[in-house]
């Protein structure tokens, strides 16, 4: 391993972290964050699972290997620009005992998100903190990206319109009722939820991306939301 290290990153100097600052590392390296009923693997490019265990002992995947990452953007509100990580240029990914932490700059901003599965939390938590390094004010949206199977496993038969969705105001969050005939789970219902006003919402990663790509996309959910003066959290599921 010693012969990637100068040219895919470093160790901090008491040796308990590692930080990547390179996007193209060997097949395999994987950051695993878990509790006794959460189970989380990342990569430098956010990509990875996310599973719960059942009380029999069966793991359900959330999130599957392989599939969009996930992602946060900030849109600037006064030229339109886009930033994203992970999986920008320059964006670190630092691993060590349970932490998994993307830092990036750019445009003045010093970015960060942080992955966690704490204590006995059902669920993986994101922290993100943005912070202004540069001379001037900025209006800022911060949307989050990521690529929910909210019935807990793949189909091919158009169920989709079987999970019922609903935004609770009062606890800043969007909880998914899973309703398929053939296959209802009753002990787990997936949601996102977060400490700062969710201001909109959109579970089509289509519409999101519209005629663009998931480094570009076209900004159609953007648009809708409109000028804002803080940073302000559109999730698209």
């Amino acid at each position: 391993m010693s012969e990637y290290l100068p040219e895919l990153g470093r160790f901090s100097e008491d040796g308990r972290s590692y930080t990547i600052h390179s996007s193209h590392t060997p097949h395999g390296w994987t950051q695993f964050l878990y509790n006794n009923q959460y189970l989380v693997s990342l990569d430098v490019g956010g990509r990875g699972m996310s599973s719960y265990r059942r009380p029999g002992g069966l793991w359900t995947r959330l999130i599957f290997e392989g599939r969009m990452p996930r992602r946060i953007y900030l849109r600037d509100q006064e030229d339109g620009t886009i930033f994203y990580m992970p999986g920008s240029e320059g964006c670190e990914f630092t691993i060590g005992a349970a932490l998994a932490q993307y830092k990036a700059r750019f445009d003045g901003l010093e970015v960060t998100m942080s992955v966690s599965v704490p204590g006995d939390f059902l669920g993986e938590a994101w922290r993100v903190s943005v912070r202004n390094t540069g001379e001037r004010p900025r209006k800022l949206l911060l949307t989050g990206f990521f690529p929910l199977t909210p019935t807990g496993y793949p189909t091919n038969f158009g169920y989709t319109g079987s999970i019922y969705i609903e935004y609770h105001e009062e606890l800043g969050g969007v909880f998914f009722d899973n309703h398929d005939p053939d296959r209802p789970d009753p002990l787990y219902n997936a949601y996102m939820i977060q400490d700062a006003p969710v201001q909109s919402f959109d579970t089509s990663s289509a519409t999101f991306i519209g005629k663009g790509s998931i480094d570009e996309p076209d900004g159609r959910v953007l648009d809708h939301v409109g000028v804002v003066e803080w940073i302000r959290a559109v999730w698209i599921m």
